[in-house]
């Protein structure tokens, strides 16, 4: 029987290969090439998601999923925070996003809804400390990790189409946590290219977990960061993955959301987007804050 015809959504300026641009970016960028203002930027935002992320630490279901991991075992090569505890990368990189997300207290991209630092940040430190990098490296890492993200979900954004329901956080932090974690390995352009693939077969995640309150709304972002940091691990394996992930047949834009690769790739290297979130002040989605604000002030 016939494959069923793919239906062609909007993809808005693909003159090049999206993922060897971004690969190539990922792979030369230096912490010397990072403006002040980018740097500033990471250690703000990683404060921010470390405070929330202990808060979080001891929310309903987050004992219950170190428990589990705790039992599964393997390498003690990182962190867990709050905890304590060591556990393979990618276990401790799922654990500390979910702690991060658990009271909705993170801080939450400004051009897209897009919870970035839950995402980048766990997947960069349990790398990072599981490769012994220096603080300049890791910096670097987490610039170029949050910055795709960003321009990933702001490139959704831009066309301003119906949005199909897709938990942004999840379905793009994937990108940006192999980026990061990519970086953090060592590997080159094309091996980059490739953990970009690999992550693009992980990428999952719906708002249907926040019209159904459940405790998996926490672990979207865990799935994501744990995903990243493990296809970065593949593709230094040299496992290879398809290329055209974002503009392809089915690549990003077309299955998920239509978007516009202009936006993505403007000001690449010169431009970090990574500064481009807001810390909340409420433990709540960003888009109650306006009432939250209007019923303080009404009650002062």
């Amino acid at each position: 029987m016939p494959e069923p015809a793919i239906k062609q959504q909007t993809v808005a300026a693909a003159p090049v290969e999206v993922s060897r641009e971004l690969a190539q970016y990922i792979a030369g960028i230096r912490y010397e090439d990072l403006p002040d203002s980018a740097v500033r930027a990471a250690k703000q935002f990683m404060l921010d998601t470390l405070a929330v992320a202990w808060a979080g630490s001891n929310a309903p279901g987050c004992a219950d999923a170190h428990g589990l991991l705790v039992d599964e075992g393997g390498r003690a090569d990182s962190t867990v925070w709050a905890y304590g505890d060591r556990l393979p990368t990618t276990a401790s990189a799922f654990l500390n996003s979910m702690f991060a997300a658990a009271l909705d207290f993170d801080s939450l991209g400004r051009d897209a809804p897009a919870h970035v630092n839950i995402v980048v940040l766990p997947a960069a430190m349990a790398l990072a400390e599981r490769r012994r990098v220096s603080g300049k490296e890791f910096l670097t890492a987490l610039v170029v990790g949050c910055d795709l993200m960003c321009r990933i979900s702001a490139s959704c954004e831009s066309l301003k189409n119906p949005y199909k329901g897709w938990f942004y956080t999840s379905i793009h932090g994937v990108f940006g946590a192999a980026a990061s974690s990519a970086r953090l390995l060592g590997l080159d352009a094309v091996a980059i290219r490739h953990a970009l693939g690999i992550a693009y077969s992980q990428a999952a995640g719906t708002q249907q977990a926040n019209i159904e309150p459940s405790l998996t709304k926490r672990m979207q972002s865990a799935f994501a960061s744990r995903a990243g940091v493990f296809a970065a691990l593949l593709a230094a394996r040299r496992i290879s993955s398809p290329r055209s992930v974002f503009e392809g047949q089915c690549g990003l834009y077309r299955m998920y959301q239509d978007g516009d690769v202009g936006r993505l790739l403007d000001g690449l290297g010169t431009r970090f987007e990574n500064g481009n979130l807001s810390i909340k002040k409420f433990p709540s989605c960003g888009c109650n804050h306006t009432a939250l604000e209007g019923a303080l002030q009404l009650t002062a």
